[in-house]
């Protein structure tokens, strides 16, 4: 009899509580925010409301799991009872300031008391700033890597061809070495000896072979 009493006790305070909590979502002007509302009963119609779900502050309603309509869309995720809990979840797109405001989360049961919770949505300005997405810089990045790459490179070819036509050009200009002391002494030795191999030496040479021959013939011929 008790245990009856204590879960009549929860399931009333759960009736008169579900989804009376206020929540403050924050977005900037022009983008996306998504308000999550918790129930702990599920429902058969799910609703988003401007201000409370009277005649004309409806904004988008569904019996199924998800609708769009407009910039608004809702999704439904039905929990269990003392298990787990009900969401409904309502995306804005295109943030505006008028925006701004209290809304309304409901959920209406056919045979159970109504659920809602109120919720308030603050529309910030929009950024000022124009820094480029994180996919740009990393593109921006990567760009700037290759170039570097390719100026060292470039850079490394052309000090290496320089180096290469310096020292190309300096062995072409190498002026030759001069004849050592021992070398020009040997000279002058051949030259003394008579030993100098030049056309004009080897001329001399025959005249004086053929003097000297005429001469013994002569003195052959006298005796």
């Amino acid at each position: 009899m008790n245990a009856h009493l204590i879960f009549i006790f929860f399931f009333l305070t759960s009736l008169l509580q579900d989804g009376l909590t206020d929540s403050v979502y924050t977005g900037p002007e022009g983008g996306t925010i998504t308000v999550s509302c918790l129930f702990r009963l599920s429902a058969e119609k799910k609703l988003f409301c401007r201000k409370s779900c009277g005649d004309g502050n409806v904004l988008i309603e569904t019996d199924g799991v998800r609708a769009q309509s407009g910039r608004y869309s809702i999704e439904y995720e039905e929990g269990v009872f003392l298990t787990s809990p009900t969401f409904v979840n309502v995306t804005i797109k295109q943030l505006r300031k008028s925006d701004s405001g209290n809304y309304t989360c409901g959920l209406k049961r056919t045979v159970r008391l109504d659920g809602t919770k109120r919720v308030e949505i603050i529309v910030t300005d929009a950024p000022t700033s124009n820094s480029p997405e994180p996919s740009e810089q990393s593109s921006a990045l990567q760009i700037t890597a290759v170039l570097l790459t390719v100026s060292f490179i470039i850079i490394t070819l052309s000090v290496t061809v320089m180096v290469f036509c310096r020292n190309r050009t300096s062995k072409q200009t190498e002026c030759p070495e001069a004849p050592g002391e021992d070398e020009v002494e040997r000279e002058y030795e051949e030259v003394g000896d008579g030993r100098v191999n030049s056309s004009s030496s080897e001329e001399q040479f025959q005249l004086y072979s053929l003097v000297q021959y005429n001469e013994t013939k002569q003195t052959g011929s006298d005796l």
